[in-house]
């Protein structure tokens, strides 16, 4: 659904919402925000990118690496070290500290786990070899803001997505739930507006998920 359209729909559903009280800016960047809220937790735009496995080098920026990153999606990372592609074990710092006292100071080889924290990707052992596309980071997208009444959500450009319109009304949901704070709504009416779009999120999240083409295959068991 355009902007265009999100606009009016989410003016139509809240009384008194003029432009006057929300300019069509405001409006615009609370629908832009729940967009990004819906791709995340909606696990919507799913990608992966290879950056370069450096020698001696354990810490990567997130926001080097892969700018358009909104957060970790379950396959993690992996490194490929040199005939086939290994999934890293993920970890957090604290485990990395309990399980091995002396990481930071151990000798290079070939990574088996990885730790992030904010947004710093720490991998060990530290790599011993430099490989231009060597690590592989499954991620989760950020969408593109849309600036124009001619673009479509996710995409942030004319170009629509019809794999995502399932979630359309759950972005709506989801901006109407934060108008009714500006709108200075009782806070009864705002938890039933955030309770509308948590279950449209669900709902929507659970048909995305769905893959027809697996659970008609009896073989599977997934029937």
């Amino acid at each position: 659904m355009k902007l265009e359209f999100l606009r009016k729909i989410c003016r139509g559903m809240v009384p008194g919402l003029k432009t006057t009280v929300v300019s069509n800016d405001l409006l615009d960047t609370i629908i832009n925000s729940i967009v990004s809220d819906v791709t995340q937790r909606g696990r919507c735009l799913k990608t992966d990118t290879l950056f370069t496995v450096t020698s001696g080098t354990d810490t990567y920026a997130i926001t080097s690496v892969a700018s358009d990153f909104l957060s970790m999606d379950s396959p993690g990372l992996w490194w490929y070290d040199g005939s086939q592609w290994q999934q890293l074990d993920p970890v957090t710092l604290k485990y990395l500290d309990d399980n091995y006292p002396n990481w930071r100071d151990d000798a290079s080889g070939d990574p088996q786990r990885y730790a992030i924290d904010s947004n710093i990707i720490t991998v060990h052992p530290t790599p011993g070899t430099t490989l231009a596309s060597g690590f592989k980071l499954y991620h989760i997208q950020a969408p593109v803001d849309m600036s124009s009444i001619t673009h479509y959500p996710f995409s942030g450009t004319t170009t629509e997505y019809p794999f995502l319109k399932i979630f359309d009304w759950a972005i709506i949901h989801g901006v109407i739930w934060k108008l009714k704070a500006i709108m200075n709504k009782s806070l009864n009416e705002y938890n039933k507006d955030e309770d509308f779009y948590e279950k449209a999120l669900e709902k929507a999240s659970l048909e995305f998920d769905r893959r027809l083409d697996i659970s008609a295959v009896a073989k599977l068991g997934m029937e």
